[in-house]
């Protein structure tokens, strides 16, 4: 999409020019193969599915009727690798994330069961965590990945939030949002308070997938990626708790677009 924006107000070479005023996404639709374009956002026939996080590690649409608790000691040394989407922005080296199975032991994993239908995934996926930690900040990196039959595990996308920026903005955003706005100002700053579990809702990228049957969808939760981002806190080490089930339990929000496959 740079090349075509830069081909014809740059160069002014396309063939097919663009309005300025035309309001037009495309988008590519991973396990479908094809490119796609929408003038609406959210595209039409999107439909909230939650997914929570639940006992042994699991991923479901049913809401768990007990609480729990899983205690992850952070490993400063995950990391989404080197040719990750920070590194690669508008040049690099391609994109590759390979099969991140190996990485997912280092992390905390939540997994569904197989899928007995396709799903397209189309959208801002929004990740819910109740969580505690015994420092007063840290980050929280979550990775929505595909977990196919033969246990290969690939990546989707992802989203992070520091905690100390947790707190969700009541003035309007500068823009139009399908999810929580933050400030990030010195103002709305709220270290943690250790052992205390707080909310932390925040988006993970945008993304769009077809699943196949028999695959499944697994969130890793992180709490450092060492190739892209400074340690926090700087040193010593961190223990997070995820908590499910309770009245705010954890959970997954993803954008799933019903009559498309």
């Amino acid at each position: 999409m740079v090349f075509c924006f830069l081909n014809h107000f740059a160069r002014g070479t396309s063939s097919r020019p663009i309005s300025s005023h035309q309001k037009l996404l495309f988008y590519f639709t991973m396990g479908q193969e094809q490119w796609h374009r929408t003038s609406v956002w959210p595209i039409p026939g999107t439909r909230k599915t939650t997914l929570y996080l639940g006992a042994h590690h699991s991923l479901s649409r049913v809401k768990p009727t007990a609480q729990g608790q899983d205690v992850y000691r952070v490993d400063f040394a995950a990391s989404a690798g080197a040719a990750n989407r920070w590194a690669t922005q508008a040049g690099g080296p391609r994109i590759n994330y390979g099969n991140r199975a190996l990485e997912d032991r280092r992390l905390l994993t939540y997994t569904s069961a197989p899928l007995v239908h396709e799903l397209n995934i189309t959208g801002q996926p929004v990740i819910t965590l109740r969580a505690a930690s015994d420092r007063m900040d840290g980050d929280f990196f979550v990775y929505l990945e595909d977990v196919a039959p033969d246990g290969k595990v690939t990546y989707l996308t992802e989203g992070a939030l520091r905690a100390l920026d947790r707190k969700v903005s009541t003035t309007k955003p500068p823009y139009d949002t399908t999810y929580p706005f933050r400030s990030f100002t010195e103002g709305d700053a709220q270290p943690l308070t250790p052992g205390k579990a707080v909310s932390l809702v925040f988006p993970l990228e945008a993304t769009s997938v077809l699943l196949r049957p028999g695959h499944r969808i697994r969130i890793s939760i992180a709490g450092a990626d060492t190739a892209s981002f400074s340690r926090i806190p700087a040193e010593g080490g961190a223990t997070i708790s995820i908590f499910s089930g309770g009245p705010q339990p954890s959970r997954l929000e993803l954008p799933v677009v019903v009559g498309e496959s």
